[in-house]
């Protein structure tokens, strides 16, 4: 069966208010605005999706697993605005088939302008993940999946207290001109692998045509393969991983989606249906794969 990688991202930048150099207000952040924002989103999407994939994970017993990366800012405006929401991720922590992926606090690019701005916005995500879900996080992400092999070597040169790589892998975006008619369903490793690691350092790649079809596709009536049944969505990825059996699929932002309201119902029988095929979540295993290009995504 292929291993499908099911991954969620939930972000909320803290938005700046109109500010000038008259203004005496030492406070630069909209929170009326912010607010306002996360509620409505809370609303239409974390609380239903949240609650749907935490029902799919206890209905199957662990067959049916998932992974979630929350920037620190969403987390400090859930934590404010909507605490019940961050319940259900405590919830789904509890069920031990979600693992919550380590990245930047602030959703940010501090990589290309300090190392130890980055590293320090690493800790401090980790941190509130630790305290809030009971969870350290072993597969990293960068901000929107932006990748290259130095930022690799970066996070899998990390090491904990104990000397042991703080990281498994990280996951990175699967560009279709550096695959260069590759398969995105291998996992990858940096050329030249990572300074001083014995250890394998995986690199996952999103497949973005699987994922947009559910992101963006799933609802257009004007798109050929609409409807989008389950066990056509299915029968894809079977496709791909009888050709590639290491099949690796990493969805990238479906909490963000709210499906219309003529759409919701399906697609949330699509998501049991899903489930119930067992198309389930395998976890990474610590494996070392084929060397992306030098110039990698």
């Amino acid at each position: 069966m292929a291993s499908v990688v099911f991954y969620f991202q939930v972000h909320q930048p803290f938005r700046l208010r109109k500010y000038s150099v008259f203004d005496e207000e030492p406070l630069y952040f909209a929170d009326d605005e912010n607010k306002k924002i996360l509620l409505k989103v809370a609303d239409k999407c974390y609380r239903p999706a949240t609650t749907l994939i935490r029902d799919l994970v206890k209905m199957h017993e662990g067959r049916f697993k998932v992974s979630y990366a929350i920037t620190g800012v969403a987390l400090e405006q859930l934590q404010a605005w909507a605490p019940d929401v961050i319940d259900l991720f405590k919830e789904l922590a509890d069920t031990g088939c979600c693992e919550f992926i380590g990245e930047t606090f602030y959703h940010s690019l501090s990589f290309l302008y300090s190392r130890e701005e980055f590293r320090r916005q690493v800790d401090e995500h980790e941190a509130i993940v630790q305290d809030l879900f009971g969870q350290t996080p072993r597969v990293f992400r960068n901000t929107e999946l932006i990748f290259n092999n130095d930022l690799a070597r970066e996070v899998g040169s990390m090491r904990r207290a104990d000397g042991s790589p703080r990281y498994l892998g990280m996951c990175c975006e699967g560009v279709d001109w550096l695959l260069n008619g590759r398969s995105p369903a291998y996992v990858y490793n940096t050329p030249g692998g990572v300074v001083g690691r014995e250890e394998p350092f995986g690199l996952l790649l999103k497949n973005h045509r699987l994922s947009d079809d559910i992101a963006f596709r799933f609802g257009n009536q004007g798109w050929p393969e609409w409807p989008l049944s389950a066990e056509k969505f299915a029968r894809w990825v079977v496709m791909a991983a009888s050709v590639h059996p290491r099949f690796r699929f990493v969805r990238n932002e479906v909490v963000h989606w709210s499906p219309p309201k003529k759409n919701s119902a399906r697609f949330s029988h699509w998501w049991s249906a899903l489930a119930k095929g067992n198309y389930a979540l395998a976890r990474l295993p610590a494996c070392s794969g084929t060397a992306l290009p030098t110039a990698a995504c």
